[in-house]
């Protein structure tokens, strides 16, 4: 299980540039890494954080924004937890890259600009499913283009996912509404 930061300054998300890891060097990603046996995502997302950027989240940081499901050009599928805050600098301190053998430069990138082209696929879903508010981001998987997948409500149930359009009964989910199919009660 992977776990994804997206720290934000107003209208800038830090970014990280591989190198020296074997994998997707040259391309950027956010602050990110794997949870170790027995480490649950909040602890694992905190640590990752002040391991890569020497940032010490709070007690009520990060926020959960999301999961990705993502299968790489290898063929692997990987899932990741998105996580998000906002940098202060009285509490945080100014980032820095605490593992320049893993990571040429950490970099503020607007916002209001288009990630860089170089960005890992899998990052970009994350920032996206980020952006979107939450919920699931489906990347990799399909020939069709990504999608993202609102969080439910605690009355919606995902079941048909994968069909063009639900079955009578089942909920299908979409970027703008949820919206149940006829012949079921809401």
């Amino acid at each position: 299980m992977d776990v994804f930061l997206v720290f934000t300054d107003g209208d800038r998300i830090l970014l990280a540039l591989r190198e020296g890891t074997g994998y997707r060097d040259g391309w950027w990603n956010v602050p990110s890494g794997k949870l170790e046996h027995g480490e649950d995502a909040l602890h694992g997302i905190r640590r990752e954080a002040f391991e890569e950027i020497g940032v010490r989240l709070a007690g009520d940081e990060p926020r959960f924004a999301g999961v990705v499901h993502h299968r790489n050009p290898e063929g692997q599928g990987r899932f990741a937890l998105i996580f998000a805050a906002e940098f202060d600098a009285s509490r945080h301190g100014e980032p820095v890259n605490r593992e320049p053998h893993k990571c040429a430069e950490i970099r503020w990138w607007p916002l209001t600009d288009e990630l860089p082209s170089n960005t890992v696929p899998y990052t970009a879903a994350g920032i996206e499913v980020w952006r979107n508010g939450g919920g699931l981001q489906i990347s990799g998987w399909q020939e069709q283009a990504d999608r993202v997948l609102p969080r439910p409500d605690r009355h919606t149930t995902a079941t048909a996912l994968d069909r063009d359009e639900p079955k009578t009964g089942d909920t299908a989910m979409t970027n703008d509404r949820t919206r149940a199919t006829p012949g079921r009660a809401q």
